[in-house]
């Protein structure tokens, strides 16, 4: 089976870098290609920061549009992950290909480390095979090892797992040194924050499986409440963590909201575990759409508690497994829930429905209920079933090359700018990029080719809607986007709906100034006049604009005339791009 594990994450490598991969293998050069981005071999997994760091991104137009909330912070310590990356610049800085390695190295060592896991605390050895076999197989982890820049999951996975593995062995007698497991604990909250979900195992195994008495078991896991509480004020002292967005939410900046926003990503990350929908589609959703996914996620974990409760009631084991699983998926509500996030929680998940799956086979606990309810458990079981030991597998391996799809517009849009000819000094002017980081990442990509890289990229709006351009003078446009600027979830990540911008508000940039000029009844802005410093046509400005065939020269409208741009279908853009460069027969 650990063979198995290795052949299915084998498909992720790819020969290119994706989104934040660019970004940090700039960042660890020694000279980063581009100005205002300073070299560093700590803070690669730094977004958005006040001051400095947000002022010469927004002025730049990389990773963040012109509406970015000023006091926004995204930025993460994981210096010990970020360490595995320039080792990466040390070793192959050329090869993508040799940084996947590194991190299916990664990957099977945590394969290793379950599988020990497994066989100490699941009897007999055939359930632990079996949920050894439902972790291998579980296709959510190929969003996880698929993306370089998403190793720290897998590192943090490592080091948390690897210190409940010897507090677990050390608490039932098998020797060791007591600062073993608080050390790996501490270095794997240096990976990520992910390995706080090591505390779910800690917690729950002091809770229903430590043999000691109640005074013991609670001190055993002292030393890691410490840690974690030293660790968070540190954290938060030097500056990291997030505020400003809605989809980045900090428990410890933002604990009301983040309650308010927990029961429906929480049932949607059980949901993406399951293996009913996958997590991410809800934080991209439309509203309306994103409270359907949420409800239907309820009923998943409805459904599931309800087959599981039998369990529950008579196996400590299944006790541990389902308190481990619902703890862990705490910390991965804080972010936008995606998959990518589910590889700690994972553990937890496949031991528990291999022990579901085990009552089915022995006839345990369900199997005497009345003929409707024991119809309805058989059901869910096998559905379960299908999904996790017959469907996962043939996922995998498609879901190992999510990332490398996803990239395609960005490629294109790159090729499109290299095309154009001499950047030096040039604004790029991309109206209605399909996504924002489709037009924010195109100097990262070029730099990361070695090409020249253009002195600013200016977009308008994401491409959620039809947009109107209006000439009012040689050097202005007014810009009315069908549904409005800041109108999607995405949008959101960089201004949360709690700090709109205003009527009459005017952000001012080197070379071009935006000014709100109408306000949709939502509160977001309706229109507003971009203000350019040299007239349009100025050979100062490189305009690129999207339509449903991909990125095409644009020509701004003349004076007094308007020009409307079509809404792009992304999905449709992506099946197109994909059918092209893959052969793929997507529907």
């Amino acid at each position: 089976m650990f063979l198995v594990g290795g052949l299915l994450a084998l498909p992720s490598i790819s020969r290119r870098l994706v989104f934040d991969d660019h970004l940090q293998a700039i960042l660890r050069m020694p000279k980063p290609p581009i100005e205002g981005l300073v070299h560093t071999s700590v803070d690669l997994f730094t977004f958005g920061k006040p001051g400095p760091i947000n002022d010469t991104l927004i002025e730049r137009g990389i990773i963040v549009p012109w509406w970015t909330y000023p006091g926004y912070l995204v930025s993460f310590f994981r210096p010990l992950s970020a360490l595995t990356h320039v080792v990466d610049g040390w070793l192959w800085p050329q090869s993508p290909v040799m940084a996947h390695v590194q991190s299916i190295a990664w990957y099977l060592a945590l394969l290793a480390l379950v599988c020990s896991v497994y066989s100490r605390l699941v009897q007999p050895a055939w359930l632990a095979g079996l949920s050894f076999l439902i972790f291998v197989l579980d296709d959510t982890h190929a969003d996880t090892i698929s993306w370089i820049a998403n190793r720290h999951a897998v590192v943090a996975a490592v080091l948390g797992l690897l210190a409940f593995h010897i507090h677990a062995k050390k608490r039932a007698g098998g020797g060791g040194q007591s600062f073993l497991g608080p050390l790996c604990f501490a270095l794997a909250l240096l990976a990520g924050e992910a390995a706080t979900a090591a505390c779910a195992y800690l917690f729950a195994y002091a809770l229903f499986v430590d043999p000691a008495p109640p005074r013991s078991r609670a001190l055993s896991i002292l030393p890691y409440a410490v840690i974690v509480l030293v660790w968070r004020a540190v954290y938060q002292r030097l500056g990291y963590g997030a505020f400003g967005s809605d989809d980045y939410i900090d428990p410890a900046r933002e604990p009301l909201r983040f309650l308010v926003r927990f029961p429906q990503a929480f049932v949607v990350l059980l949901q993406g575990e399951l293996g009913g929908v996958a997590s991410d589609y809800w934080g991209f959703s439309p509203p309306a759409q994103a409270l359907r996914l949420a409800a239907g996620a309820t009923i998943t974990a409805a459904v599931f508690f309800w087959l599981v409760y039998p369990l529950l009631r008579n196996d400590k084991m299944a006790r541990f497994w389902c308190a481990s699983l619902v703890i862990a998926l705490i910390p991965s509500t804080a972010s936008i829930p995606s998959d990518r996030t589910l590889l700690f929680a994972g553990v937890a998940g496949a031991g528990l429905l291999a022990q579901l799956f085990g009552t089915a086979i022995q006839r345990q606990f369900w199997w005497g209920e009345p003929g409707l309810r024991r119809a309805l458990l058989a059901i869910g079981l096998a559905a379960l079933v299908a999904r996790k030991l017959l469907l996962a597998p043939l996922l995998f391996p498609l879901r190992d090359r999510t990332m490398d799809l996803l990239a395609e517009p960005h490629e294109r849009a790159a090729d499109a700018v290299a095309n154009l000819g001499d950047l030096a000094d040039k604004s790029l002017v991309i109206p209605n990029p399909p996504a924002v980081d489709i037009a924010s990442f195109i100097p990262l990509i070029l730099a990361t080719r070695g090409l020249a890289v253009p002195r600013t990229v200016r977009l308008f709006a994401a491409t959620s809607s039809a947009m109107t351009l209006t000439r009012t003078s040689d050097r202005e446009l007014l810009v009315r986007p069908a549904k409005g600027f800041v109108a999607q979830g995405p949008d959101r990540v960089f201004r949360s709906e709690r700090y709109p911008l205003r009527l009459g508000e005017k952000i001012q940039l080197s070379d071009m100034s935006i000014t709100i000029t109408e306000l949709r009844p939502a509160g977001n802005p309706a229109a507003a006049v971009f203000a350019f410093r040299e007239p349009l046509e100025s050979s100062r400005y490189l305009w690129l604009a999207w339509d449903q065939h991909g990125c095409h020269p644009f020509s701004p409208p003349r004076m007094g005339e308007t020009t409307t741009l079509p809404e792009v279908d992304f999905e449709k853009l992506l099946r197109e791009m994909w059918r092209a460069r893959y052969r793929l027969s997507v529907p």
